[in-house]
């Protein structure tokens, strides 16, 4: 699949099923072709989430869209070197299709670890 800007956009966000209507909000309701909506992230790491401590939540124009994997959240956590609560932000890329009789999300970040930006 072929991304905006020729990113790879490799990080896969998880969870995003729990936010679909969020989802919905940002791009509108998924249609019988594949879109893409390039947008900005940002990634909060999460002081006391109950399921993970090293969760790192993902939201999108003020709207949470789902989390990094627990192994991607070790990783963002090891190269970001920064405490719980601090925030950065990434280029993200939602793609939407109708599935089986449901429309399907999914979002996908551009993180680079040289150059990590900060909130």
């Amino acid at each position: 699949m072929a991304f905006p800007g020729n990113k790879d956009f490799r990080i896969h966000v998880v969870g995003e099923s729990f936010y679909e209507d969020n989802l919905y909000n940002l791009c509108g309701p998924a249609t019988s072709e594949m879109r893409q909506f390039l947008k900005m992230a940002v990634l909060t790491l999460e002081a006391n989430n109950p399921k993970d401590r090293n969760a790192v939540r993902v939201e999108i124009e003020g709207a949470i869209v789902g989390h990094l994997s627990r192994e991607d959240a070790i990783w963002f956590r090891r190269i970001s070197q920064a405490p719980s609560g601090m925030q950065f932000w990434c280029e993200a890329v939602i793609v939407a299709w109708h599935g089986a009789a449901r429309c399907d999300y999914g979002v996908r970040l551009e993180i680079d670890p040289a150059g990590l930006q900060r909130l």
